[in-house]
């Protein structure tokens, strides 16, 4: 489709997915909750790129599985006493961390859920450096958040405790510096309210704009040539582009610990 005036102009959007829960949701909520993520589209108004929170079950090495499991819900109950990180501690000194899912950063190529958005709005526009340079950012932090290997937990009576997708969307928000405040959703995004980014181990950082053309063109040759249209990939190495010389100041102490 094209848009007028547009030639030039590349676009981050904010996408809802309905989770369909039915009444439970509008009865819990008020109204339907939902599964957001976010869409890189370009001046011809293709989907790119989608950054989602998802689940990874270290068992069998899946994507998007067990995140509505019994051990997720253990790590729910965990969670809404405000003892997850004991919890999680824990399973792994026992070894039974790997039936436990993980809360993970993943890139699509090209259009991966956006066929099942009931809503998408414009979060942000700019020139291919502009708009990238924040779309790089949250990949570099979606990998800080995937080195954490931290527990899924879907829902949570403590805001911090809901780690799932809505915090990941949260999250790649605040990296991008573009601020959505949850009144803009038109669904309810249950974990929004998580600032997981606050969290030592992640850190703050802003390249402010020290990516080469060459760095994004790389990024985007790499999720063309590397990752299936059918599943996407968990964030790594390889999917950021971040040059550690260029994000050296941290606002908050990069601490690294076993997990």
């Amino acid at each position: 489709m094209y848009i007028s005036g547009m030639e030039n102009t590349w676009r981050i959007a904010l996408a809802e997915q309905n989770m369909d829960l039915g009444a439970v949701d509008r009865m819990v909520f008020g109204k339907d909750t939902c599964h957001s993520f976010l869409a890189l589209i370009n001046p011809q108004n293709e989907i790119v790129a989608e950054l989602h929170g998802t689940t990874y079950y270290p068992e069998t090495s899946q994507l998007m599985r067990n995140g509505q499991s019994a051990q997720s819900y253990m790590g729910v109950i965990a969670s809404s006493v405000n003892l997850l990180a004991d919890f999680e501690a824990v399973c792994r000194d026992w070894k039974i961390d790997s039936y436990f899912p993980r809360l993970k950063v993943v890139n699509s190529n090209g259009s991966w859920r956006t066929n099942l958005a009931e809503t998408m709005q414009t979060v942000m526009t700019g020139t291919k450096h502009e708009v990238m340079t924040e779309w790089l950012d949250a990949c570099a932090l979606g990998r800080k958040i995937n080195d954490l290997d931290t527990f899924y937990t879907p829902i949570s009576y403590h805001n911090d405790g809901r780690q799932n997708c809505n915090a990941v969307t949260r999250a790649m928000l605040h990296a991008m510096d573009s601020h959505v405040e949850q009144d803009v959703f038109h669904m309810v995004p249950h974990g929004y309210e998580n600032n997981i980014w606050t969290r030592q181990e992640v850190g703050e950082f802003d390249t402010r704009g020290q990516y080469s053309e060459a760095d994004m063109d790389a990024y985007l040759t790499y999720v063309k040539s590397n990752i299936s249209r059918h599943m996407p990939r968990m964030v790594d190495h390889e999917l950021d582009y971040r040059a550690e010389a260029s994000t050296a100041a941290m606002v908050l102490p990069l601490i690294k610990r076993s997990l």
